[in-house]
Formats: C-alpha cells, structure tokens, sequence
C-alpha cells in the first residue's frame, strides 16, 4: 500500500501488485539463433500480463499494448484485435526490435530496453472512474466518452546484446555447365562475384538450380551459430525422364476429335497456356504419367468465372507428378485454378504454397464444375483461408464424388482434407492426411446451411477435428477390412490384405453371406503360393498349426481374415 501525494500535499492511497513476467527473446527471420547483429528482427515476447482496464459498459473501451522507450506498440484506435484478448493475445504482448544495418557494435554492443509499461488507449473514463459508479443508480446513457491513453505498470529492462555482422563465403558444388543458379536469402536473391562465390551471413538460403534433363533442384540450407570457414551448397541433380517438363518448352499436342492428346510434360504445359490466352473450353485427355519435374506451374485457368476453365479434362487414370507451386501471396493456387469444367480420373502428386483457395486438383469450383474421381497426394501450404486437398472453396451446383486426400494441408480457416469449404454436393470420397489451421476438417468444411445430409454422403476420415458435420470416423482396420471400399461404392475397389486403403478402379470387394468383406462373392478364395498368418483355422472354428488342403479361415497381422481354398 503506497501512499501518493500531488503537489498540494493531497494524499491518495494505491495497492501496488507485483507478479511474474516471462520474456522471451527471438529472431523473426532466424529461430533459434542467439546472435543478434545490424540488421535483424528481433521479436521480445511477454506472457502473464494482464489489462488492468478492459471492457466494462459504459465505463471503459480499451485496447492494450506493451511499449518501450516511449515507442508505442499499437494504436490509439479501440476495436483492435487486442482490445479484449490482452492476456492471450501473443502479438498484443510482443515488442518488435528492428536493429539498424548501421548499428555501431563497437560503441554499443547491445540494445537496451527501458521504460517498459501496458499502454492502454481507447474511449472512455478516466481509469479508475468505475469506483465511483453507483451500484444501484449505474451509469447515465446519456455520456460523451473521451478518447485517453494511460499508462500501467513497469516492465522489467530488456538487454539484448548485438555483435557485429559475420559474413560467409558460400560456394554450390555440384551444378552442371547450362545449371541456371538461384540463391535467396530472407527473400532477396543473392549474386556472385566473378568467381562463383556468394556472400551471406547466419540464417537460412533458399537455392534453386534449373537444369535440362535434370529435376528442378529446390532446396534449404542453414549457417548455424556456429558455422566456421567456407559453406559449401551441395546440389544432387536428379536425372530427368525423356517425357518430363523442362519448365520451358511448350510442344503443341496431337488432336483426336477436337480433343488434345496429352503424353508429355512439355504438352502439358502447351495446354496450361493455350487455356490461360482465352481458350478457356479447350479439352484434353491425358494418355501417359506426366511429369512436371518440380518447375513452377501456372495454374490452368484464371482467377475469375470469365476465365476459369471450362472444358473436360480426363486423366484417364494417369497421374501428373512433380507439381511445384510457390507464391505464399497469391490466390487461386492448385494445378487448376478457377475451374467450371469437368476434371476426372486423375491423380496429383506435389507441392503448393499459397495465401488462399489452394488446393490439389481445383483452387475453386464454379456451380458447373465436377471434379470425379481423382486423388490428392499434394502437400498444401497456406497463409490465409479456404484450402483443400481436391478443392479450396465451391458454389452450389458443383459436384466432388468418388474422391481421395492423401497429402498434408495446412492453413488458417475453412480447410479441409477434401472440400476446404463445401457448398457443393460431395459424396464417397475419403481423406488420410494430416489437417491443421484454426478451423479444419477432416474432409469437409463449412456450415450446418453448406454441408447437410442431403449435399454431403458417404465421407469417411481416420481422424476427426473440429469440423465434424457430414464425415464417419472409421479406424485403420476398417480401411484395410475392405468395409470402407465396400460402403464407397462402384468406383472403388481393393486388394484385401495387399491394400491398406480403397483404391479407385480397385478390385471389387463384396460383403459375404456370413458378414465379411473379400474379393469373391463367396469370400472363398484360391491361393498356391506361401501365406503369411497369425492364426489358421477350419471352417468349423477349430485351431490349425499349418494350413491344410480345402477350406481355410486365415487371420492376418492386421486383423483382417480371409477364407482361402488350397488346392
């Protein structure tokens, strides 16, 4: 308790608190480094604060920031997103060092932060006025609130110490005569001296080397903290196949039927341009694997309904591999973009970054759009809202059925393994990949009015999340069994014991007599080759040591059992 006094002599009396306070010290653009240098930015983060003066109507409407050195870390504004979330806030607490390219180490070798307090802005009383409110009478409605700022508490000092820039000799080994080299760091590309020799210091490089006839090389290094002499880059070209895309070469197709014959990567990308210059209604079909070698692909189509594409594109059951996309700050990223056509029987194995609508297969379907089908195998990246494994975001009218994710998806809201936000009708489809965000589902996303059990049926996923609306939760067993391939329907299939998941175009599987699911309507099957087992038994239950000639019941080892007959 401590006693105040103005200038008059007036005395007034406050009860001081004192309380923990963790901070914590960081690079923005390399974690977990401990050397700070010119140039940096360093974030310093707080936990266990608290805003003294949040929201109480018709008294206080503040926001509430953390400030150093009489540099405000905010706004004066209210409605902010730390106006009632302070205490949970991480960028409410958190103060941002930009430390100057110039910075004289020599003269101070380190930044101090002083003066630490909780500024609180915003509209209305005086802090503390609330005491004075009546708890019969409250407060009139009829007031004018003031815009003030106030200041709380004393945060501890922050010292954080600032050695002077290192700077490496980076060489990359391992490139061939025409290699077209790339080398960026935190963003900006890096240029050599005459003798191939580039110059950086502690972080992480992001380096890029185009070849022909090789793989597009993508790949991160780090000088760490305690890095020493020369950094030598390794590159480890991959061979490219013959059909592969070169990420330049654009060979026009063979045309069946008004229908352009897809075979190779080169023609894959010849219609990726031929649809973005206004043919947006062209059709094409794939009629081998295509791989696009890991170079940066464009999507198909544009960004708005008068440019999506329109056509029908039928993978015919191949797959287009080594897809590369890399823009964290655009929109509509997938191999297609804005799509109101017809995508069928493909699969997409690959990477894509972006900010929203991204996906694997379409970034957004219009209320024509159908994607039938096809298989997600696509690791997905996004900074923002509305990403899927087969689609992003749809309109009503599209239809998703007979679909798989099997790639990792990450964004903010609305994302999901399937649909990242469903107003379309999808059915038997199912997603085996890891989801995280905000807001995510398994397979689909969206509301209890865009996903009903009228537009969403037969959805499955072996682990749930937040958004649970219209998907089965079955186990791993159940996807090995065959009973998941069985309740997807026609279009799927599986080897059982061969196939740990439904395969489109797999073998059929049926749901025996006695209640099991096997590739025979009978569930009796043929074998002449070695079996491996758990446990053997005849058909009338009883325990066997081997199998024998006739009717076997055979359990495996991932608890599946199958009726086997051995000639």
């Amino acid at each position: 308790i401590v006693c105040l006094k103005d200038a008059a002599g007036n005395a007034t009396y406050q009860v001081l608190t004192a309380k923990p306070c963790t901070i914590e010290i960081e690079h923005s653009d390399r974690p977990g480094s401990a050397i700070y240098q010119p140039g940096d930015k360093i974030q310093v983060h707080f936990s266990g604060l608290r805003h003294p003066a949040n929201k109480l109507a018709g008294i206080y409407n503040m926001s509430a920031y953390v400030t150093y050195n009489d540099i405000p870390n905010g706004t004066s504004l209210i409605l902010s997103p730390n106006q009632y979330t302070f205490g949970s806030s991480a960028s409410a607490q958190t103060v941002t060092v930009d430390v100057p390219a110039d910075f004289d180490t020599e003269a101070s070798p380190s930044i101090d932060m002083t003066d630490g307090v909780i500024q609180v802005n915003g509209y209305g009383d005086p802090i503390g006025n609330h005491r004075n409110i009546s708890p019969t009478a409250g407060r009139s409605p009829n007031f004018t609130a003031i815009a003030h700022k106030t200041y709380f508490g004393q945060l501890p000092n922050v010292s954080i110490p600032v050695s002077a820039r290192r700077e490496f000799e980076i060489a990359v080994s391992g490139l061939k005569e025409d290699s077209k080299l790339s080398l960026s760091f935190a963003g900006t590309e890096l240029t050599p001296d005459a003798e191939g020799i580039f110059s950086g210091t502690y972080g992480s490089y992001d380096l890029v080397a185009k070849t022909p006839g090789y793989r597009c090389f993508r790949e991160t290094y780090t000088i760490a903290d305690d890095a020493e002499g020369l950094q030598t880059f390794v590159c480890d070209l991959e061979k490219a196949s013959a059909t592969a895309w070169d990420g330049v070469t654009l060979d026009e197709p063979a045309v069946i039927d008004g229908v352009y014959q897809i075979s190779t990567g080169n023609e894959l990308a010849w219609f990726a341009a031929h649809v973005n210059e206004g043919n947006y209604t062209a059709e094409a079909i794939l009629t081998a694997d295509i791989d696009l070698a890991g170079y940066d692909w464009t999507p198909i189509g544009g960004t708005t309904l008068a440019k999506s594409y329109q056509g029908e594109f039928n993978g015919a059951g191949h797959t287009v591999s080594g897809l590369y996309i890399g823009r964290p700050t655009a929109t509509y990223q997938a191999m297609f973009a804005y799509s109101n056509a017809s995508i069928s029987n493909l699969t997409v194995e690959g990477s894509v970054a972006g900010k929203q609508y991204v996906a694997g297969i379409a970034a957004y379907l219009g209320a024509k759009a159908s994607i039938d089908r096809c298989v997600s195998d696509v690791t997905l990246t996004a900074t923002g809202n509305y990403v899927g494994g087969i689609t992003a975001s749809t309109l009503k009218g599209s239809t998703v059925t007979n679909c798989i994710n099997r790639g990792d998806v990450l964004g903010l809201k609305y994302v999901a393994g399937v649909v990242g936000f469903a107003n379309a009708t999808v059915e038997n489809c199912y997603n085996i990949g890891s989801i995280a965000g905000d807001g995510v589902g398994a397979c689909l996303n969206g509301n209890t009015t865009t996903v009903t059990a009228e537009s969403a049926r037969n959805i499955f996923c072996t682990e749930e999340y937040i958004f649970t609306t219209g998907q089965t939760l079955v186990s791993e067993a159940q996807m090995a069994s065959g009973e998941v391939a069985y309740l997807l329907g026609d279009a799927f299939g599986q080897v059982i014991g061969v196939d740990p998941y439904p395969v489109i175009g797999g073998a059929k599987v049926y749901l025996t007599d006695e209640g099991h699911y096997a590739n025979t309507p009978s569930g009796v099957e043929e074998v002449e080759s070695d079996i491996e087992w758990i446990s053997i038994f005849g058909i009338d239950g009883t325990p066997r040591a081997s199998l024998q000639q006739g009717l076997n019941i055979i359990v495996y080892p991932d608890g599946t059992s199958r009726k086997v007959m051995i000639k």
